[in-house]
């Protein structure tokens, strides 16, 4: 990452996040020939209103840091990748909740945050961003045969 604070965004993670795992569950739904890990940072370019810019994000224990790999980070970039970002990573996602309930099932307490032996802070598995609905139009079959029975 850059040096100058203007070039990164951070964005808190509500509940922590696991670095290490983070990078590993990128990794293992990269596209190859798009995204791209190197010393600690996944890069992949993410498309902004009508453009694309590629990003480089890296992991800490509280937060997703950001930074433009093409060109500088700009005041009209930072909200729709903040947006992008806490929706991709679901950085706003409570997980007391969760973690309380996990910690009520026997068999998955041991794994869960403050259960038995389990690390201090809740793991965050990236996901991956929704895909856009597509019309039925654009499928090669006939329409008749997204309808029951059609196939």
């Amino acid at each position: 990452m850059p040096e100058n604070p203007e070039q990164v965004l951070r964005l808190p993670a509500n509940g922590g996040l696991d670095p290490q795992l983070s990078l590993a569950v990128l990794a293992a739904h990269a596209v190859p020939g798009l995204d791209e890990q190197t010393g600690g940072e996944h890069r992949r370019p993410v498309r902004i209103g009508d453009r694309n810019v590629v990003i480089g994000l890296r992991f800490t224990e509280d937060a997703v840091l950001l930074r433009r790999v093409d060109a500088a980070l700009t005041a009209e970039d930072r909200p729709p990748l903040s947006a992008l970002l806490r929706r991709w990573f679901a950085l706003d996602l409570d997980l007391e909740p969760i973690n309380a309930r996990l910690l009520r099932d026997p068999t998955l307490a041991p794994w869960s945050p403050s259960g038995p032996g389990s690390a201090p802070s809740a793991p965050r598995i990236p996901s991956r961003p929704r895909p856009r609905p597509c019309s039925a139009s654009r499928f090669p079959w006939p329409r008749d045969a997204l309808s029951p029975g059609g196939w």
